[in-house]
């Protein structure tokens, strides 16, 4: 990493969200919805919320591919929290994925909210 840490600055300063990716040139909306699950299937697993909103190049411009990711995102929340009520504040206010807070689990102009 000390090797190449200006190539690596001048990369963060250069890429969307400060973390070097590759740049998508896809569209979500252009692809199978197999070939689509399984490219957020694997951004998903790499950890990375930004390879996950980036992998397709339209995610933050176009309503229709953004919800895309929002339904995988939706998905995956109701796949690993099992009970209803614990999810259901992670997924309706999100208008977008991109507007998504995982953190918080909640859009960041929503209300707060408390669970239980």
């Amino acid at each position: 990493m000390r090797a190449n840490f200006r190539a690596f600055h001048q990369a963060q300063k250069e890429f969307g969200f400060g973390v070097p990716t590759p740049i998508a040139t896809k569209s979500a909306l252009e692809v199978s919805d197999e070939e689509r699950d399984a490219t957020f299937e694997g951004a998903w697993e790499s950890g990375s919320l930004v390879n996950l909103l980036t992998v397709y190049a339209d995610l933050s411009v176009d309503q229709e591919a953004d919800d895309t990711a929002k339904r995988f995102i939706h998905g995956k929340i109701h796949q690993i929290v099992e009970d209803p009520r614990a999810s259901a504040p992670s997924t309706p206010w999100a208008p977008s994925a991109l507007a998504w807070t995982p953190a918080t689990g909640m859009q960041a102009s929503a209300p707060a909210f408390r669970l239980g």
